[in-house]
């Protein structure tokens, strides 16, 4: 396994790394890539969320949404937070 850094990629080789972006992109958008979401928050709980990042409990990505007309959070996996109203789009499952 080899690896790289994106800061130098995107100095040295913009455009590799624009390519490379948006192969990774499309992987999740057509669902070859899944990322597992642990945790969606209204961005009015922002600051819960980033707790929850910051004990470490929790596995996969925090979303944090911006439509605050949906009015809860949503744990995935069995553990909710809050209430259990579902948002009202999610991401390909």
């Amino acid at each position: 396994m080899s690896g790289f850094s994106i800061l130098t990629l995107a100095q040295t080789a913009p455009e590799v790394l624009r390519e490379l972006a948006g192969r990774a992109f499309r992987t999740v958008a057509d669902g070859t890539v899944k990322l597992p979401v642990t945790a969606e928050f209204p961005l009015a709980e922002a600051a819960r969320a980033h707790e929850l990042m910051g004990g470490r409990t929790t596995t996969g990505k925090l979303l944090l949404r911006v439509d605050e007309a949906v009015g809860a959070d949503r744990v995935h996996g069995g553990q909710v937070h809050g209430d259990q109203q579902q948002p009202t789009t999610t991401g390909g499952n």
